[in-house]
């Protein structure tokens, strides 16, 4: 599910497949918020209520709720895909310079939003080294698969990281986790 929906998100030769990538616990959260430990109505008793898009049905379903922070000009969106199931845990978080739907402004003062150490409008050159990644296109995606157990039954946890860029500079940032057996 994944691979296809990166794949429907790129259209450049360069995010043809996935590049390995190995992100640490500390990319499974933004501004608090855990990926599917946190869920969408925690976001909304900690930042405010907005409203809830919904797109796709089964296996493509799709929750978001959107908020904009003005300090730094940026918009970030929490996401519950259909393995967030009915409790719509967050499956993705992304953060943006654009807009393409309503977005509720955060209340509570922010200087920067850290999303696994980088920022909106960062060069890619600097944004290279922290992860050692190899950016050298405008839009990329890393990912990393690695088993657990958990109450001794294997499950695999998959996450994928999508950056773009727009003149060199962080433009928009997302990423998903799923743990499935």
């Amino acid at each position: 599910m994944i691979t296809t929906l990166v794949a429907m998100l790129f259209s450049s030769s360069c995010t043809d497949s996935i590049r390995p990538f190995s992100l640490s616990a500390r990319s499974q959260q933004v501004m608090g918020f855990k990926l599917e430990i946190s869920k969408l109505e925690d976001v909304m008793r900690v930042l405010g209520k907005t409203k809830i898009y919904k797109s796709g049905d089964a296996g493509e379903s799709d929750m978001r709720i959107n908020y904009y922070i003005d300090a730094i000009k940026a918009y970030i969106t929490f996401g519950s895909g259909e393995m967030g199931g009915r409790e719509n845990y967050i499956t993705h978080i992304t953060i943006q310079n654009e807009i393409h739907e309503e977005f509720k402004p955060i209340k509570r003062k922010l200087d920067s939003l850290d999303f696994l150490g980088m920022k909106l409008g960062q060069n890619m050159v600097e944004i290279q080294p922290l992860h050692r990644m190899k950016i050298d296109c405008d839009s990329i995606a890393f990912g990393d698969n690695r088993p657990l157990k958990i109450r001794n039954e294997d499950f695999n946890e998959m996450r994928t990281f999508l950056v773009y860029f727009k003149n060199k500079k962080l433009n928009k940032a997302t990423i998903y986790q799923v743990t499935s057996n």
